[in-house]
């Protein structure tokens, strides 16, 4: 080794080392110099303890503070995001690294102001709370972070130089925001003041790293779209029909337009829709649904349905303060069909407009956007929803009112000539919105149709002949029958919203018998129309009842029996047609000859002791029974008599026998009053008897009979059970001698 000698220059070249911590802030730097040296004999001189001869003072260097640290990325190494309205964002990831020399460092990190205002030209906003993480978040803490862990802030310790803290950025981007929209937070750190550096160092400062802001790009696509069963974008195709929401129903779609038909008539007041919803928006959304209806009479009502369970504003969403149905959180890019019920109200007057029923529906996401009051916001998408409504009434118009209530009863007297027709006049009201045909119905007994009881050719009343139809017409501005007769193929058409009249007519024949009580009947029509839209063919035919219609499966009013009664005409004739009135016979000298004498006159010559048989015929030509039959004679002063018989002849002349042929006579001398005299059988017959010289011992000449028919109980009292019918004649022979 050789000595430094003095006024030697060396020079100590520095060699490239690689970069370390920085010495850590109060650390000691001492320094202390010692020297060697050979004796004059050139022997080294040792030092004490074998150590260097010579040592010099100590020199100490104290390693003062210098605090830094940094936040990365930068605001100019930012990783811009994409996010949608209502999502969570996270930045991944922050890190605090201790860049100074200062031992035990604390931080505290949290949201500050940003330090860029405007990114493209647009307004950056800020989110609400800022949630912090000191590791990767994931499942929950990326949806719920203010419960799942998430600070708002935080604060880091014991950070060595060279050691670093990573950290991660959650936030929520606002439902509110819109499309193209910016949203950023900045995590700014601050270094805490340190007071426990060794060596009584002083601590010095670290400027608050402040440009670590974030940047997350908006884009908001709160699409959606809603049509017809399967066609959510309102594309079906023309005649598209649909038989599965309501059985026994087809709903045909053309379009974003769905139309079915209700038979208001038949009971059938509700008619199902299905729609299809689809979200073509970029996260999950909830629609609120809302109908406008048009046309459509007071008391309709609309239900949601999805999947069979009712949706209600009670378990909707609300918008604005107002609660709606909805059916909520559909996934993007999902459909789902949910169902629309219509429920008519009560169809008691014409619908003059088409009902169609506009069902609304607005994404909860895109109102969250529009803000504001006063109702939904946003633009909703509709579908329509058209009825055809089958609704009429018949009945019987009076006053130019179809009435439900009356009975129209009248009073036919049959005539003699041929039929008479009783006129009812009746009215159609086609309620609904399609023009109806109709033709009267065939089936029952008592519809359009009424059994009229007739007198027949015996005289005997058929109370059940073949039953008389009720004949149906257009009426006319007179209200009286017009044109063919109504039926199968000439059928009654009904335009939509109008009332047609017509009138039903019965022929009453001229043989119908009287009746004391009216005969009734009820008038009906069967609907014809073809199968009109959204209704199979077959399906709930209409009919309709005089009087009667049904709304809602409820009957309004009771069926209308329409009457007549047959009034008695005709007499109980004894002159006019043969077989009826007087005629006499000359039977000559014998009595006995009058039983085969048959020649009968009205006029005759006789002799004095001539036998003369006077026969009277009184026919009932009525068209029913009568009463309290009386027939009367007066004999002439001229003749005496000599016997009395009678007898009843039926409707082919045929003479009829027991009870219904009984007869009692009376009798009073000229002067005095029959009428006073009393009823006796007259049985097979009744003579007078003479005395030796021929005059008569009982009845007297110039007498006045009568014979009456005691049909009920031949009990010698003439009265309202004793009955003649209809086309019997009473025949009643008179026997006497001329003077």
């Amino acid at each position: 080794m050789t000595a430094l000698s003095v006024g030697a220059a060396h020079a100590l070249v520095a060699q490239p080392v690689a970069p370390s911590t920085p010495t850590a802030a109060g650390t000691l730097i001492t320094n202390t110099a010692t020297a060697t040296f050979n004796d004059e004999t050139n022997t080294p001189v040792p030092g004490p303890n074998g150590g260097p001869p010579s040592t010099s003072n100590t020199v100490t260097s104290t390693v003062q503070a210098v605090p830094a640290f940094t936040i990365t990325p930068n605001t100019v190494d930012r990783t811009p995001v994409s996010a949608i309205p209502g999502a969570y964002v996270t930045f991944n990831k922050y890190t605090l690294a201790n860049t100074g020399n200062v031992n035990g460092d604390s931080y505290a990190v949290n949201s500050g102001a940003l330090d860029l205002t405007t990114i493209s030209g647009k307004t950056v906003q800020t989110p609400g709370t800022v949630y912090y993480f000191t590791h990767q978040p994931a499942g929950p803490e990326l949806t719920s972070p203010g419960t799942n862990g998430g600070q708002t802030s935080l604060s880091f310790t014991n950070v060595d130089p060279g050691s670093t803290k990573d950290f991660w950025v959650v936030y929520q981007i606002p439902t509110t925001a819109t499309d193209g929209s910016v949203y950023s937070s900045n995590p700014v750190g601050h270094r805490n003041t340190n007071t426990s550096i060794p060596n009584n160092v002083t601590d010095g400062s670290a400027p608050d790293d402040t440009n670590n802001q974030n940047e997350a790009n908006i884009t908001r696509n709160d699409s959606f779209s809603v049509g017809p069963n399967g066609f959510a974008p309102g594309n079906a195709p023309a005649g598209t029909q649909d038989t599965t929401t309501s059985p026994g129903y087809t709903i045909v779609a053309s379009g974003d337009n769905q139309t079915g038909t209700v038979n208001v008539n038949a009971g059938q007041t509700t008619l199902t829709f299905t729609e299809t919803l689809q979200n073509t928006g970029s996260r999950t959304d909830s629609y609120a649904l809302a109908t406008k209806l048009s046309g459509f009479p007071a008391g309709t009502t609309v239900k949601y349905y999805l999947s069979g369970t009712e949706l209600t504003s009670a378990t909707g969403i609300t918008i604005d303060g107002t609660s709606y149905p909805a059916v909520t959180n559909v996934a993007a890019g999902a459909t789902v069909n949910f169902t629309v019920q219509l429920t008519l109200g009560s169809v008691t007057a014409p619908i003059t407009t088409t009902p169609v029923a506009t069902v609304q529906v607005t994404s909860q996401n895109s109102t969250a956007a529009a803000g504001g009051a006063g109702g939904l916001k946003g633009t909703p998408d509709t579908t329509t929803d058209t009825l055809n409504v089958r609704a009429a009434a018949f009945g019987d118009y009076l006053g130019n009112v179809l009435s439900t209530t009356p009975t129209q009863a009248q009073n036919v007297t049959p005539s003699t000539s041929g039929p008479t027709d009783v006129k009812y006049t009746m009215a159609v009201s086609n309620f609904g919105t399609i023009t109806e045909t109709y033709v009267p119905t065939t089936a029952g007994t008592t519809i359009n149709q009424v059994v009229i009881p007739v007198v027949t050719s015996t005289g005997s009343v058929n109370a059940t002949p073949t039953p008389t139809p009720v004949r149906f017409y257009l009426a006319d501005v007179n209200g009286e029958p017009t044109g063919p007769e109504l039926n199968s193929t000439n059928p009654l058409s009904v335009p939509a919203s109008s009332t047609v009249t017509v009138i039903g007519v019965v022929s009453v024949p001229s043989t119908a018998a009287a009746m004391n009580t009216p005969l009734s009947f009820v008038q009906q029509l069967l609907s014809s129309t073809a199968s009109p839209t959204g209704v199979p063919a077959g399906t709930a035919v209409t009919t309709l009842t005089d009087g009667t219609y049904t709304i809602s499966g409820t009957t309004y009013g009771v069926p209308n029996s329409d009457q007549f009664t047959v009034k008695s005409s005709g007499t109980l004739q004894m002159s006019g047609p043969a077989g009826t009135g007087k005629t006499v016979v000359n039977c000559g000298k014998l009595l006995t000859d009058c039983a085969t004498a048959n020649t009968e006159v009205t006029t005759n010559d006789v002799k004095p002791g001539d036998y003369l048989k006077y026969t009277i015929r009184a026919k009932n030509t009525r068209n029913g029974a009568v009463n309290t039959v009386i027939l009367q004679d007066i004999l002439n002063a001229n003749v005496n008599f000599v016997s009395l018989n009678a007898a009843l002849l039926d409707g082919l002349g045929s003479t009829v026998t027991g009870l219904p042929a009984n007869f009692a006579y009376r009798y009073a001398a000229a002067g005095s009053s029959v009428g006073t005299a009393a009823w006796a059988q007259l049985g097979t017959g009744f003579s007078n008897s003479f005395d030796t010289t021929g005059a008569p011992m009982v009845v007297s000449a110039g007498s006045t009979l009568q014979i009456a028919v005691d049909s009920a109980n031949a009990q010698n009292v003439i009265d309202t059970d004793d009955t003649v019918s209809a086309m019997h004649t009473v025949v009643v022979t008179i026997i006497v001698r001329v003077k």
